[in-house]
Order: C-alpha cells, then sequence, then structure tokens
C-alpha cells in the first residue's frame, strides 16, 4: 500500500476510534478524509481527534448546509490508483457521503 493511503487510512482508524464515521476522499492529488463535527465531545475526545487530524499535510474545519466537517489532507501522487483505498471509499469527485 503506497505510504500517502497508509497515512489516510491511519487517519481514518485513530478517527473511528474516537467514535466518528471517517470518509476517505480521493481527489486528484491528495487523499481528504473527513468527519462530521461531532455536536458535543469530551476534552480528551477532542484532544484524539485534533491529534488524527494533524497526521495529515493539512488540516482544517468547514461549516456546510449540512453542518461542519473535520478533514485532514494527506498529498498524494495523481497516479495513485484507487484500488489501494479500500472498499466503500468515495472516488475522485464525490461528496463523500454515504
Amino acid at each position: 500500500m503506497p505510504e500517502p493511503i497508509a497515512r489516510a487510512h491511519s487517519i481514518a482508524a485513530a478517527l473511528a476510534t474516537s467514535g466518528l464515521e471517517p470518509r476517505v476522499i480521493r481527489q486528484r492529488d491528495s487523499l481528504r478524509v473527513e468527519v462530521d463535527a461531532p455536536e458535543s465531545l469530551s476534552r480528551s475526545g477532542w484532544s484524539a481527534v485534533l491529534a488524527a487530524l494533524r497526521r495529515g499535510d493539512d488540516f482544517g474545519h468547514e461549516a456546510t448546509a449540512q453542518g461542519a466537517v473535520l478533514w485532514s489532507l494527506v498529498r498524494a501522487e495523481p497516479s495513485l490508483p484507487d484500488s489501494d483505498l479500500g472498499e466503500g471509499h468515495p472516488e475522485e469527485g464525490s461528496n463523500g457521503t454515504h
């Protein structure tokens, strides 16, 4: 598994451990791991979420019409095969919802 994909999966796994449902979205030159921002989370929960998000090359927070989204971006070569993302992950151009 290429290193960027392994990093994205590691971030997703850490977010899942915090009780969130991460989505890995393939973009042209990156992988974006995102979760819906929880309405409430303990101080230690937020620390764990922020630690996971920081594993990416960039991270942030967006407000959308559906609510807030937390994200972490892992830079990747455009030639990475989508087949390495694993099942159930949206591909490039997807809105990331299930």
